[in-house]
């Protein structure tokens, strides 16, 4: 995939992502970020997996980054939601309250219902405490 593609430029923005990873998305299909809500950071894993450019031991190393990329694409401003919410490890996700066995096989759709539960339980307007 080009930068020059204006998909490159959008996905790349509203994401937060960096080239490499956008080029992964765009060569998978994913031209819009929104189509990233429904599927799971496992499913986006085991699609990054097929990328013959991309070897099998560096595919893991992308897990936290899907995690964060299927719940943006639930954003209306995933930009701004990018920078609220950062910390998408284990620990950090359970420090939230949002964390639960299975994670990575949750949609993004299904982890914005987790964390508009947490919301409406907290007065924190900014998903997390």
């Amino acid at each position: 995939m080009s930068t020059q593609d204006p998909n490159h430029a959008v996905l790349k923005q509203r994401l937060a992502i960096t080239p490499k990873t956008t080029n992964l998305l765009l060569y998978l299909g994913y031209t819009d970020y929104r189509s990233l809500a429904q599927i799971s950071p496992n499913q986006l894993l085991a699609q990054f997996a097929t990328v013959p450019s991309l070897e099998a031991r560096l595919v893991e190393g992308y897990r936290r980054g899907t995690r964060r990329m299927v719940w943006l694409g639930t954003q209306d401003e995933p930009e701004a939601m990018a920078k609220k919410c950062q910390d998408w490890t284990i620990k950090g996700l359970k420090a939230k309250g949002v964390w639960v066995e299975g994670y990575d096989d949750l949609t993004g759709k299904e982890v914005e219902e987790r964390f508009g539960e947490l919301l409406r339980q907290s007065s924190d307007p900014v998903y997390g405490r």
